[in-house]
């Protein structure tokens, strides 16, 4: 008697072993593309802040429709570094991952490498002085004040 191999149905799920590993190829190119993105995320994110300190929210006192529709656009822009960060970096991900795998713990690397990334350039931003209207960024409100 031969024994015969149960056959699985397929229903449209898969086991994780069956797709194949990028290369290294693949995994260099995405780590390229992902700090080129999160340091012009950083830089956008230094504007954004730049752009909400100096927003006047005094005009809340009126309480009008249009200044409290306003005020929750200059919110949604405060906070839209924050957003963008999450749906760029997802979306780089999934690009660049296609129907293989990367190798196991590229997520926590990729997470290491945006917050260090955007980090850093904050801090180099800061620390030489590409906050005021001359180098640039015209965000007056966020040049450092020297600490005695």
């Amino acid at each position: 008697m031969e024994q015969q191999q149960p056959q699985q149905e397929h229903r449209g799920h898969h086991d994780h072993r069956d797709f194949p590993r990028h290369g290294a190829g693949r995994v260099i190119v995405y780590f390229v593309a992902l700090i080129v993105l999160n340091l012009m995320l950083a830089v956008y994110s230094v504007y954004m802040l730049g752009m909400a300190l100096a927003f006047d929210w005094s005009i809340l006192k009126s309480g009008t429709l249009q200044v409290i529709m306003e005020s929750a656009l200059q919110l949604l822009l405060f906070f839209s570094p924050a957003i963008l960060t999450l749906l760029l970096n997802r979306l780089l991900y999934r690009a660049f991952r296609g129907h293989g795998r990367f190798p196991r713990g590229i997520w926590f690397f990729a997470m290491l490498a945006i917050i260090v990334i955007q980090v850093s350039a904050v801090a180099f931003i800061f620390s030489y002085g590409y906050v005021d209207g001359i180098n640039g960024l015209n965000i007056e409100q966020l040049t450092a004040t020297p600490i005695e």
